[in-house]
This record gives C-alpha cells, sequence and structure tokens, in this order.
C-alpha cells in the first residue's frame, strides 16, 4: 500500500468524522431550540349556580386567572378626550401612552377632540373641570359609558368659562357609580395604575378571586357574585399570551343548595339540603362536572312543602355544579369544590422524613394525617404544620410505599431509601455497638420519674431515650425556640417548639411528634398556654386568635415579596392595607376574617349610615372582607 492510498483513506475517515459532527451539532441545536407549544386559553361555558358565577375553559401553559364580578357590563373600548378647553395641565397622550399596555388584553384604545359623548366605552376626562355638554349628555343618554375623571369635583366648565359648582353631589344617585373622580396627582401616584383600574373595572367591582394555571386540562372555576351581574375573566400565561373573556348578563335565577359538609375530598359524602313546594311534574337533580352531566336522578313528586336532604358522594377533584329542577325550569342550585389531596417526598433527615402536603396546589395550613406504611393496618397520627408534614420511621432498604390519609382520602408516595437498616448494620459489624446501645436504653429507664418524658431518637445510634422536663422548662424552651427563630410573642407552632426543645434540651435529637402534642396539650389544660389553629402562645399574651391571625397575614405578606410596615395591627402596603376591622383608609383595604360567615358580625352596631358607607366602599373596589385561607388570592 503506497503513502498515497494511506493518504487518501486519513483524508476519507477525517471528512466523515467532521460530517458525523456537524449532523449532530445541527441535531442538538434544533433539538435545544425547540420550545414548548404556545399556552391556549378558551372558555366553553358560563353560567350561575347558587350564589356563584362559574366559567367551564380549556387551557394549556403556567400563568394566573383572575375572575371578577361586575355590576355593570365590562368594557374594552377606552376613549381618551382632548379638549382645547381644558384646564389641566395632564395629556390626553400622555394618558395615551400608558394606556397602551393594555391592547394586549384586547382594549380598543384612542384619543378623540369630539364633543360628542361616544357609547359603548370607558370616557377618560383628565380636564380638571368637568365640561357642561358632556356631563348633560351623560345625565341624558348614560348606556353603556363610564367616565373616568381627573379633576376638581367643584369646578364645571360652562359656555361663559370655568364655574364653581358642585356637579356630582347634584347628580342622580343611580348615575355616581358610573363616575369615578380622582384627582389630578392621582395620575402620577405611584399606589395608582390606571391601567389596572380598567382592567378590573373597579367602580363597578363586586368580588374577585386569582387563581394560577399549571396544567393542560379542562376546568371549572367559580365565585362568589356578591349582587354582579357580569363576569370578567382575565388569563395571563408565562410566555406573554393574555386575554380577557367577558360573559353575557347573568342573573341569579334560583336558592342555593346547602351542602354539609361544604368542603369534601373525593369520595367523602356530603348532605344536600333543600325545600320543595309543590313541584310541576317529578322533580330531579343534576351533578355536572366540567359541562357534562354526570349523574342524574328522579326524586319523589312533592304535593306540599317538604324538605330534602340527598347523600351524594364525588369520586374525583374539581367543581361540581348541582341542580335541581322540575318541568317549571331551574328550583335550586349550588356548587361544590371537591379539594385535590397531593402528597410529595421533599427530603430526608436521618431517619425524619418530610412530606409538602397540597391542597389544590397550596400547602395544607394544618391537619391531622394518619400514616401507615406498606400493608401495615395499624396506622400513627400526625400533624401538618405549614404545609409539611415529618413522620419519623426506620425504614429497610429499598422501595417503601408511605400511606396518608386525610378525612377519608388516602394517597400513596413511595420513597426509596439507600442505606442500610439499623439491623442489618448491627449484624454486619458485630454486637459491641448493640451492648452500648443496651447499657444506654437501662440508663435511661432507670432514671428519676420526671414531669414529662420527652421521647426522641439519638442521631447516631437511632435509639429512643427518654429525658425528664418540668413544665418550667418547657415554657423555657418555648420562649427561646421563639427567640432562636426571632418570633419575638407570636404564637408557635408544635415543629418550631419542637425546634426548641432539641436546641435547648435533647442536644439536637429529633422529638417524636406525638410527644410534643402531648406536651403542649398538657401545658393548655394547666393554663400555661393558649392554642388556636395548631399555633400555641402564652395564656398572659393576649387574644390567642387574633396573635395567629396576625402571624399568618405576616408570613403571607413575606412569602409574596409585598413590603409592608406594620402599625398598630394594621399592615400597610404600598397598594393596600390589610387590618382585622379599622376600614379607614384613603386606600384600598382588605379587612381578613376568619371566614365569611365573619363578614354579618363586621356590620353588627353600625348605624344606616355606617352601613350605608360600608357597602359603598366594596361596590367601589375600595373595602373587601377576605378569609385568611384565601388570602394569597387577593396578594
Amino acid at each position: 500500500m503506497n503513502l498515497r492510498t494511506i493518504a487518501l483513506g486519513i483524508v476519507g475517515v477525517l471528512i466523515c468524522v467532521v460530517l458525523i459532527f456537524l449532523g449532530f451539532f445541527i441535531y442538538s441545536t434544533s433539538s435545544s431550540g425547540s420550545s414548548p407549544p404556545p399556552s391556549e386559553f378558551s372558555v366553553l361555558s358560563s353560567d350561575v349556580a347558587g350564589s356563584e358565577a362559574y366559567i367551564v375553559y380549556n387551557y394549556w401553559g403556567s400563568g394566573n386567572l383572575t375572575l371578577l364580578s361586575s355590576d355593570l357590563e365590562p368594557q374594552k373600548t377606552v376613549v381618551v378626550l382632548s379638549r382645547s378647553d381644558s384646564i389641566s395641565d395632564l395629556s390626553a397622550s400622555k394618558i395615551y401612552d400608558q394606556l397602551k399596555s393594555l391592547e394586549s388584553y384586547g382594549y380598543v384604545i384612542s384619543i378623540s377632540n369630539s364633543s360628542v359623548l361616544p357609547r359603548d366605552s370607558i370616557v377618560i376626562v383628565p380636564t380638571g373641570a368637568m365640561p357642561q355638554n358632556l356631563l348633560l349628555q351623560f345625565q341624558t343618554r348614560p348606556k353603556n359609558v363610564s367616565l373616568v375623571y381627573f379633576g376638581d369635583p367643584n369646578l364645571l366648565i360652562s359656555s361663559g368659562g370655568t364655574v364653581r359648582k358642585n356637579w356630582f353631589d347634584s347628580l342622580n344617585s343611580s348615575l355616581k357609580p358610573q363616575i369615578s373622580v380622582f384627582s389630578e396627582d392621582s395620575f402620577t401616584n405611584q399606589n395608582f395604575s390606571l391601567p389596572l383600574f380598567l382592567l378590573y373595572q373597579n367602580w363597578s367591582l363586586r368580588n374577585s378571586k386569582t387563581l394560577t394555571l399549571l396544567s393542560n386540562k379542562k376546568d371549572t372555576s367559580s365565585l362568589e357574585f356578591l349582587g354582579g351581574r357580569y363576569l370578567r375573566v382575565i388569563y395571563s400565561f408565562t410566555d406573554g399570551k393574555k386575554g380577557i373573556y367577558d360573559s353575557k348578563q347573568l342573573r341569579v335565577v334560583s336558592p342555593s343548595i346547602s351542602f354539609d359538609p361544604s368542603s369534601i375530598y373525593p369520595n367523602e359524602k356530603t348532605s344536600l339540603s333543600f325545600a320543595l313546594n309543590k313541584s310541576v311534574g317529578i322533580p330531579r337533580i343534576s351533578v355536572s362536572k366540567e359541562g357534562s352531566e354526570i349523574f342524574t336522578e328522579a326524586l319523589s313528586p312533592v304535593t306540599e312543602e317538604n324538605v330534602v336532604v340527598k347523600r351524594l358522594d364525588f369520586p374525583d377533584a374539581g367543581s361540581y355544579v348541582v341542580r335541581v329542577f322540575d318541568s317549571s325550569g331551574v328550583l335550586y342550585s349550588g356548587i361544590l369544590h371537591v379539594n385535590n389531596l397531593e402528597v410529595r417526598h421533599i427530603g430526608q433527615n436521618g431517619i425524619a422524613y418530610k412530606f409538602l402536603i397540597l391542597r389544590d396546589g397550596v400547602p395544607l395550613e394544618s391537619s391531622e394525617v394518619f400514616v401507615s406504611l406498606d400493608n401495615s393496618t395499624s396506622p400513627k397520627k400526625f400533624y401538618v404544620s405549614g404545609g409539611v408534614l415529618t413522620v419519623d420511621a426506620q425504614l429497610p432498604k429499598g422501595k417503601t410505599s408511605f400511606n396518608f390519609q386525610i378525612g377519608r382520602q388516602s394517597v400513596s408516595v413511595e420513597v426509596e431509601n439507600n442505606s442500610e437498616p439499623l439491623l442489618d448494620f448491627y449484624l454486619k459489624y458485630g454486637l459491641p455497638v448493640g451492648l452500648i446501645v443496651l447499657l444506654v436504653y437501662l440508663a435511661a429507664r432507670l432514671s428519676k420519674s420526671p414531669s414529662y418524658r420527652l421521647r426522641f431518637v439519638d442521631s447516631i445510634t437511632y435509639v429512643r431515650k427518654e429525658q425528664p422536663i418540668s413544665s418550667s422548662e418547657a415554657i423555657t424552651a418555648f420562649n427561646n425556640a421563639r427567640k432562636d427563630m426571632k418570633l419575638d410573642s407570636f404564637p408557635i407552632t408544635p415543629s418550631e417548639f419542637s425546634f426548641g426543645l432539641k436546641r435547648h434540651v435533647t442536644g439536637g435529637a429529633d422529638v417524636t411528634d406525638g410527644n410534643v402534642e402531648a406536651l403542649l396539650k398538657d401545658l393548655v389544660q394547666k393554663g400555661l398556654l393558649q392554642t388556636y389553629r395548631n399555633y400555641y402562645q402564652l395564656k398572659t399574651e393576649g387574644s390567642v386568635r387574633q396573635n395567629v391571625l396576625l402571624r399568618l397575614v405576616r408570613e403571607k405578606l413575606i412569602e409574596n415579596g409585598i413590603s409592608f410596615q406594620e402599625r398598630l395591627g394594621v399592615f400597610v402596603t404600598p397598594n393596600y392595607d390589610l387590618s382585622f376591622g379599622n376600614i379607614k383608609s384613603s386606600k384600598k383595604v382588605l379587612v381578613v376574617i376568619e371566614d365569611k360567615r365573619d363578614i354579618h358580625s363586621a356590620y353588627s352596631g353600625l348605624s344606616s349610615k355606617e352601613t350605608a358607607l360600608l357597602n359603598l366602599k366594596i361596590q367601589n373596589g375600595l373595602l373587601s372582607f377576605v378569609p385568611i385561607d384565601e388570602l394569597d388570592d387577593y396578594l
């Protein structure tokens, strides 16, 4: 073989290598450059059931979904007036530039110098004083028109010039909700966003709720209508896709069905109760999920008023629309939400296995959970705190199923243990370690009987020990736990108290959860501690309910990255104040309550004038009652 042949062979091999490399590079580049399909959102139907408005929709992607209840027909046409008789320095072009961001939601923004009031639109009037001819048109034909006025409510531009007149107070009360009045300085105020004000149409807002979209599915979402007539749905995805769906006018046409319990998990039963008068034909009950009927049943004919109680179970998580009807139409309706329970293994520390418990994608604040391993029929009770559940278990090497039960709902999570079991370790390395363990155990058993015995696991030998602790020592550990975690005098959870015991009493060893709960319960019975929502504080530290809610609000603000200042129990943020009853503020106020039943107590003791003022703030979006468990939806 000559040198020429060898050279040609080498060149050929090099060319093949280069071609293979180029092919791989092109393939990897095209693969890495591929992007997920664009997000999609479509509303299939909207309606009212009981006191709630709801939508059935399909979506793909991740983002946020906001539902709004409005008593005026929502608009997406905005006209900014530019008038030569304006006495304001606020220019129409400056407002137009700020509102351009709304076009991504389907709004149509324009500037007009016409003296004729446009119909079916939101009209921005930045004139400093209200034009008289515009006001007269609004009073005579205000259909589907809302005014947003920047100026003085006591100034009027007439044919003879600007005059001082309190034109707003002289308006018919039915028209006032359609005019929003702001000072000229409000436009540049960092706490005010005109695009958001128009997007939410705050002047007619009755209620709102924001949800997280994290999947690809058909779903149903609902909102307490609170006297609204229209439902606006705003969607915004992480890939930039945005849009709005506005419903036709919806009417509450039937009383609500009562569900007991009102919150269940799959395969749990709930009781539906309603009263039927003499029916027209055979009454029926119907259950629909995501727009499709999944159950229907005929009820017995009613010849006189009769209370009907029906027990039903629901196999899957989601929102169900329940209706009772006869030949005359719908008699009762309501929406029942069945919670989705999810458990994730998030880590372990020695024999302590940690799990995140989620209900509808949100960490479960507190609950009892029964846990068993594999096929065991003897579950043990544990407690969730802040969505995290810690289970102490000595697992064999390999895979083990943790079985969790909350109510009647069961979830299994498989966990793999790659370390050797303790018994195998002893057998492999001899009995000396076992003898040492036995001596430690016997020494602990022979110790003097204490006021309490803390059971904990030694991190080296994995042997359960007991240690005496008195009531005063327990309270000292309680205060030290708060001090270590910089919680001041806030109530703490059992797991946080366990942290204090671990650091100051057991020398770093974990205390078993059941032992901590028993100790806290005993301290409560002795009058040393108070408890609420599985949080604990000293008996002398005031209302435990109020203090727990204060802590929950504080932590939710921090978790959502919202800056705030705390002033006498009121959390002051840049956009709104959060309080527990104080509604005196120039900004929007979120009044935090335990649940919606507390709304009625907020009205007790108010005069008719104070009640009207409270209702006006709610109607104008300046005040909302927010149950603590729904606060994340508002932040």
